[in-house]
């Protein structure tokens, strides 16, 4: 009977909990909101607490001074905090994850203790360095006051934005001109690169030098920027003297230069030239070139032309020879890269030259040649500095290309050219092409000691008029021989030159607060050239062979002496080192040239 009376208070106990449990399941919310506490207290959520606080960095005057001195982080984590607005500006934001890389390298080199304020800070000045070599110029990383937590550290990265550009000191320029080109960089952050190649363009304008200077902006975040244009200049002429001309034309010539700057306006030019000979008395040059920027710097169109008035003289015609040569040329450059350690441009071009040469006679003049050519030309030119190696370069590379019976040009084969090989009927046209090259080295070795590196070439499968052939010997090709020696259609041209600056007194006083280094400098230096005429017929081919080769080297010693800024003087002598003589006989080469510019 005690079992029974168990079991049956049991199920009584069961049913009642049961039908509780469903009550209070489906009075739901108003068990939550009832008023009696131990109801209250079984429905509160389990609190949570905030993680444990591990550094406070206070403001930079209440920071330790020493680097490990202050408390420690064991630091989990580096937050790159940059302004939302520009984050991306500066090279589409990749600096990012590079800054991201340098902080994980650190911290996980850290040791069990972690790292100090002091030393937190030491890595955001190594990460400043870092940006500023990249080219951010005033960008800086900092370490922001800050809670730290959970091991995680935040650093502030400032790019520092282009403010207000101020010109100081401008008066042949307006201030409009000078300020068009800094309008892509006004708001953003400050790039190395960037700033150079705008203050490059203004320099370029014609008889203008200018500077930037930084300096706090007025608003927070931005830099300003002062030019100060430290020169404007609306002439720059010189004169010069020299012995570089033929015996035929004369061998003396005297030269005056000069360019008038920013003449409308628009940061163009006017270049005029006028050269003549002496012994004997019979050329006379002159040159125009008017050169504008086309909409904006770095894009520039230009105008040319020259006349060349000559009279030849010598054993060698025993009547005058007389000439006339006219070039009339249009030409572009697009300047595609323009910076510090390298520059380069794309140049193109239309010329129409024309070349007549007459023999005077007791009944009249006599025709001798006729050279009609129209030429378009395009190719690269280029400057750089090899930093490892110290070396100063500068080379073109051009094609060209001369259309026959074109404005007025030679036909193919045409026998009013000047050159010919009459009894087989073969004659210079105005149809051809050729490759034009050179390059210059100015390598430093030491402070006394510098070489120059010059190459030069031309290549061509064509029969050329004496317009478009290279010159082998003279005053820029080998010195050991005169003027034009040698006329080819393809050919090369090599100088090595070691250049010394008044050896074992280079650093003494000279004058005009020069050094003799700077005043005087001594050369030797070793000249070749070669190249061949398509002179010959080969009859198994019916067509112009190459040949008639031909070279010319030569050794010698210069002299240069510049006792201003303004003036210089040079003196080179040569004697050939090969077989050939040079035409004028002499032996050494004696070339002289004077300038003076102001």
């Amino acid at each position: 009977m005690k079992t029974i009376a168990a079991i049956g208070v049991f199920l009584v106990l069961f049913s009642a909990g049961k039908a509780q449990a469903q009550v209070d399941a489906a009075a739901g919310s108003a068990v939550a909101n009832s008023s009696d506490p131990i109801s209250r207290l079984t429905q509160t959520e389990v609190p949570t607490f905030p993680d444990e606080v591990q550094m406070t960095v206070p403001p930079v005057i209440e920071r330790p001074l020493g680097v490990d001195e202050g408390p420690r982080v064991y630091v989990d984590r580096f937050i790159i905090q940059v302004d939302g607005e520009i984050a991306n500006a500066w090279r589409n934001g990749a600096f990012i994850d590079d800054l991201q890389r340098m902080f994980d390298n650190r911290r996980s080199t850290q040791g069990p203790d972690g790292m100090t304020i002091g030393q937190l800070e030491q890595l955001t000045r190594e990460a400043t360095d870092w940006l500023r070599n990249e080219g951010l110029m005033v960008g800086r990383v900092y370490l922001p006051v800050q809670t730290v937590e959970s091991g995680e550290v935040t650093v502030a990265v400032l790019q520092g934005r282009l403010g207000a550009v101020e010109p100081d000191g401008n008066n042949m320029y307006s201030s409009q001109k000078l300020l068009r080109p800094f309008a892509a960089l006004e708001g953003q952050p400050i790039d190395r690169d960037a700033v150079d190649r705008v203050l490059r363009q203004i320099n370029d304008y014609p008889g203008l030098t200018a500077t930037g200077v930084f300096a706090p902006g007025n608003e927070v975040g931005t830099t300003a920027l002062s030019l100060r244009v430290r020169n404007e200049k609306r002439f720059n002429s010189s004169i010069g003297l020299d012995n570089f001309g033929t015996e035929f034309t004369g061998e003396y010539r005297a030269r005056f230069s000069t360019r008038a700057n920013n003449v409308t306006g628009n940061a163009d030019f006017i270049d005029f030239d006028v050269l003549g000979t002496q012994e004997p008395d019979n050329a006379l040059f002159g040159s125009f070139l008017y050169s504008v920027p086309l909409f904006g710097p770095g894009r520039n169109v230009s105008f040319r032309y020259q006349n060349n008035d000559f009279d030849i003289t010598g054993e060698a015609f025993p009547n005058d020879v007389v000439g006339t040569t006219e070039i009339y040329a249009l030409g572009y450059e697009h300047v595609l890269r323009q910076g510090r350690d390298f520059n380069a441009s794309f140049i193109a071009g239309l010329a129409k030259k024309n070349a007549e040469l007459e023999e005077l006679q007791l009944l009249g003049p006599t025709f001798l040649g006729r050279d009609k050519l129209t030429v378009g030309s395009f190719g690269v030119t280029f400057d750089f500095i090899d930093r490892q190696a110290g070396g100063i370069n500068r080379g073109s590379l051009i094609y060209m290309h001369g259309f026959d019976d074109f404005l007025g040009s030679l036909l193919e084969n045409d026998p009013e050219s000047s050159r010919s090989i009459p009894n087989l009927g073969i004659n210079a046209g105005g149809k051809f092409d050729k490759w034009y090259m050179n390059f210059t080295r100015l390598q430093r070795f030491s402070d006394t000691v510098t070489m120059l590196l010059r190459l030069e070439a031309q290549q061509s499968d064509d029969f050329l008029v004496s317009l478009e052939q290279f010159s082998l010997g003279g005053p820029t090709s080998v010195r050991a021989y005169s003027p034009s020696q040698f006329l080819v259609d393809s050919g090369a041209f090599a100088s090595v030159e070691m250049i010394f600056a008044a050896p074992g007194f280079h650093s003494k006083p000279a004058f005009n607060n020069r050094s003799w280094g700077e005043v005087l400098q001594l050369s030797v230096f070793y000249d070749y050239a070669g190249g061949y005429r398509s002179d010959f017929l080969d009859l198994n081919r019916n067509t112009l062979s190459d040949d008639e080769n031909l070279d010319l080297d030569g050794i010698g010693i210069g002299l240069r002496f510049n006792p201003t800024a303004q003036f210089s003087a040079r003196l080179d002598a040569a004697w050939p080192s090969g077989g050939i003589e040079p035409d004028n006989g002499r032996e050494p080469q004696l070339y002289f040239s004077l300038n003076f510019t102001f």
